[in-house]
């Protein structure tokens, strides 16, 4: 596995990622996600991509001001074979090792990862998906 910027000709499967990783983990909030999508939500952000064989896995995007880690998704059907991991690890090489973030407080997976990656609680609120909890390393 190969971790890297994001390049122009990613953005199509990234938002292919999103969209199915968002499916996964909120069926309970559908939204249509496309290449439009994912630009708007990680512009200003920095973001880098997991590959594979030339096949994008899973993407970050950080918003470097904050060091919050804006969003973290990994294609459903490689979930527990360390992408999402190589993708944190990657983000926090390029932030001093700080990172923040917000997941929503019914992701129970997500919330167990970041905590078994040493993230731990610091804020608790709410938007329109529900409930979240703030984590930062």
């Amino acid at each position: 596995m190969h971790i890297r910027d994001l390049t122009h000709d990613d953005e199509e499967a990234c938002a292919l990622i999103f969209a199915r990783a968002w499916a996964h983990a909120f069926p309970q909030h559908a939204r249509v996600i496309d290449s439009e999508t994912f630009v708007r939500e990680t512009d200003g952000e920095f973001v880098i991509v997991a590959e594979q064989d030339d096949v994008v896995l899973g993407f970050a995007a950080v918003y470097r001001p904050d060091d919050f880690l804006h969003h973290l998704y990994v294609d459903p059907a490689v979930h527990a074979m360390g992408v999402g991991r190589a993708l944190i690890d990657a983000a926090r090489d390029r932030t001093d090792g700080r990172l923040r973030l917000r997941c929503q407080a019914t992701n129970a997976g997500a919330l167990g990862f970041y905590r078994h990656l040493g993230f731990r609680e610091h804020e608790r609120g709410a938007d329109e998906y529900g409930d979240w909890v703030g984590l930062r390393i």
